[in-house]
């Protein structure tokens, strides 16, 4: 079964291809960032893409009005998109979509929900379940406000220190959510690296406003989940921290439960949770916003 997946560059987009392909003999996977996924979704389609394929998902992340109703003309019985993120859930109008920031047991994930929905192919696969579970406990940040455990976030550090392919393929292999003592030494030279990546930004930041808000902007281009947390909490004077990596995107992390950074990020042509989300960084309304 031909299968092609269409997943965000984050640790729960990656773990849907783990998923997928540990469940599929063949899969395809693009990995796509919110300021690219619309045209990519869209080139696919119109090039035909879609007759070399038994079934094409869309997961993590979610397509734009204008490539939905694409889809929904001509192609919704080829397509399933699952994600999770609240500021998607407009696309629930479609049978093809499925969109979930919650379920009965909690916060929900990419990973976690295209989990459950292939488990009738999983055969009791605990080692994939395990897999599943701990990357939702990182993507929704349940490891620190839930649980108070660093596994979680130590699995996505292994990620970025190996890389996607390696890290693909290993847990592809072996879902088995573990660390080996080579993985250990790695993590902790990594672990004192973003120590003194923090300390360096700390006194970088420079105070504007987003969406009404007291903001604190900061270039950034590494380590941006521990920097943004960190800066979040030790500065309440701060709504929301706008970390910027000049290649890529926006990051946004906030500790208040007032502030929804997701409808933040929409604004702005990206997306996410409340207290993390992205956005472009050639968004010119958020830039010219910024350094006007």
């Amino acid at each position: 079964m031909a299968v092609k997946l269409f997943t965000h560059t984050d640790l729960d987009g990656i773990g849907c291809a783990v998923v997928a392909m540990r469940l599929f003999d063949s899969v395809d996977a693009t990995f796509c960032d919110y300021n690219e996924i619309d045209s990519v979704v869209s080139e696919f389609v119109a090039n035909g893409g879609l007759a070399d394929y038994d079934d094409i998902f869309i997961t993590d992340i979610s397509v734009d009005e204008h490539v939905a109703k694409e889809i929904e003309d001509n192609y919704e019985n080829n397509v399933q998109l699952i994600d999770h993120h609240a500021t998607a859930e407009w696309l629930n109008k479609y049978g093809w979509a499925y969109v979930k920031s919650e379920d009965s047991t909690g916060k929900t994930s990419g990973t976690s929900m295209l989990f459950e929905h292939l488990s009738i192919l999983t055969d009791d696969d605990e080692s994939l379940r395990a897999f599943a579970e701990t990357v939702r406990c990182y993507d929704t940040w349940e490891w620190k406000t839930r649980y108070d455990d660093d596994h979680p976030k130590r699995l996505n550090d292994l990620f970025y220190l190996i890389g996607r392919d390696k890290f693909i393929s290993r847990f592809m292999v072996d879902p088995l959510p573990y660390f080996s003592a080579a993985d250990e030494m790695l993590l902790e030279v990594n672990e004192a690296a973003i120590a003194r990546y923090i300390d360096s930004k700390r006194d970088q930041i420079t105070v504007k406003e987003i969406a009404g808000l007291p903001a604190g902007v900061v270039f950034a281009e590494q380590h941006q989940s521990e920097l943004g947390h960190a800066l979040a909490t030790e500065r309440p004077d701060l709504d929301l921290i706008a970390m910027i990596n000049p290649a890529r995107s926006v990051s946004f992390r906030t500790a208040k439960d007032d502030v929804n950074l997701g409808e933040i990020a929409k604004s702005f042509g990206g997306g996410g949770h409340a207290k993390a989300a992205g956005a472009p960084v050639d968004g010119a309304k958020l830039i010219d916003q910024l350094f006007e």
